[in-house]
């Protein structure tokens, strides 16, 4: 029965589909001597490539090596059995880097985190401070400048703004067309602070979701012959299809991106390097401010797949066959580290933990690969991106030092 659960269990872990309490049975079933013939026999299932397993134990330094070795190894190989001690160190490592390799590099950390009972048991060392992961939660500011803190609101109608009404439900507002607006547009801001992401649903349909340090402004009843809101930060858009209405993106008078209906990506965060807008499904213009005023001699249209990248001095550059997986992975709950650089992923912690990151001694010059989830503790995240020989030293007042 152990087996067979592990093995459901396993397969929704491949898919996505395990919630926290699944992964944390399959992590304590994977340690249990009954499975460790089944879990054997799918190492060389699906791994199996022995150059693969090669590969991943020669990249690793001796204190890596040992580290691993001695966190997957709750027994050692009985002294009767008479091998040599390099050779039950390498074939133990190939099991402990198949292991990695099945359940992912943040499952063996939480493994190696996880106490199952046993006397012999590993452990990180566990930092003194430590914080949580950001969370759902924004502050509304109404049309005459009241703001709401909508974390600590109950589910149900918190305003009625203009002709429509703003319900809160699960984490999410909905605006409602409620009839007997005036002439006048009445405009609400939703901001996320950092730690804090957000989603809602616009009065004609449009789902906008908000990433850490964002906001956007819009009106609460679309009127006139045209949609318009107001980004700055993060926000992935699906927008409600209407050709008689195209929706228009002002990016801080920066850029526009005008739609149909479509699902796109804008990061304009101020401390990037670019304003980028990912487009992942039908078309959209891109046009670029200048002067205080829309250019509209220097536009590009995008196609699924490709992104424009804006920068102040330079003209729009369209990057094609960009990895959109990444770039909305923020609002899939992941943190997507493939290939970039420490820095980068700096600013991603700083604003989904809300902390301030210093650099002891300059900016190391190391690149990540690698996927987790956004619901870990820093410590977690730090421990794992420890292993690209980089430290760290949390700090009271949400500092996070990165040592030399």
């Amino acid at each position: 029965m152990k087996v067979s659960r592990c093995s459901y269990l396993l397969e929704k872990y491949k898919n996505g589909l395990c919630t926290v309490a699944e992964r944390r049975e399959l992590l304590e079933l994977l340690s249990l001597p009954e499975t460790e013939d089944w879990l054997k026999q799918e190492v060389d299932k699906e791994i199996l490539a022995a150059e693969f397993i090669e590969s991943f134990s020669e990249g690793l330094s001796k204190n890596e090596a040992d580290d691993i070795f001695e966190t997957i190894v709750s027994k050692d190989i009985q002294e009767a059995e008479v091998v040599p001690a390099n050779v039950r160190r390498m074939y133990w490592l190939r099991y402990a880097a198949a292991i990695v390799l099945i359940i992912g590099v943040g499952g063996f950390f939480i493994w190696k985190n996880t106490d199952f009972g046993s006397s012999d048991k590993q452990h990180l060392p566990v930092a003194m401070l430590d914080i949580d992961p950001g969370t759902t939660g924004a502050v509304l500011t109404l049309a005459d400048g009241s703001t709401m803190i909508l974390d600590s609101l109950q589910d149900g109608v918190i305003a009625k703004e203009n002709g429509a009404l703003a319900v809160l439900k699960a984490g999410e507002l909905n605006y409602n067309v409620a009839g007997d607006a005036s002439d006048a547009t009445s405009f609400n801001t939703i901001t996320t602070p950092k730690g804090r992401q957000f989603n809602l649903v616009l009065a004609d349909g449009t789902k906008v979701w908000l990433n850490a340090g964002s906001s956007l402004k819009y009106p609460t009843v679309f009127k006139g012959n045209e949609r318009r809101v107001t980004v700055s930060g993060e926000a992935y858009f699906e927008v409600a299809h209407n050709k008689a209405l195209p929706f228009f993106v002002n990016v801080e008078n920066k850029a526009e991106v005008k739609v149909l209906g479509t699902h796109f990506n804008i990061n304009a965060y101020t401390d990037e390097k670019s304003i980028n807008t990912t487009l992942l499904e039908g078309a959209v213009l891109v046009k670029k401010y200048k002067s205080g005023k829309i250019d509209n001699n220097a536009g590009v249209v995008l196609k699924p797949g490709t992104q424009a990248q804006i920068t102040e001095k330079e003209t729009i550059r369209v990057v094609s066959d960009v990895e959109t997986e990444q770039i909305v992975a923020w609002k899939n709950g992941i943190f997507n580290f493939d290939d970039i650089g420490l820095e980068d992923v700096m600013r991603q912690l700083e604003r989904w933990y809300n902390i301030e990151v210093v650099y002891e001694k300059g900016i190391p010059d190391i690149v990540f690969w690698g996927k987790m989830e956004r619901n870990l503790t820093l410590s977690t995240v730090l421990g794992i991106l420890e292993r690209s020989e980089v430290q760290f030293k949390i700090e009271e007042g949400r500092k996070l030092i990165v040592l030399p």
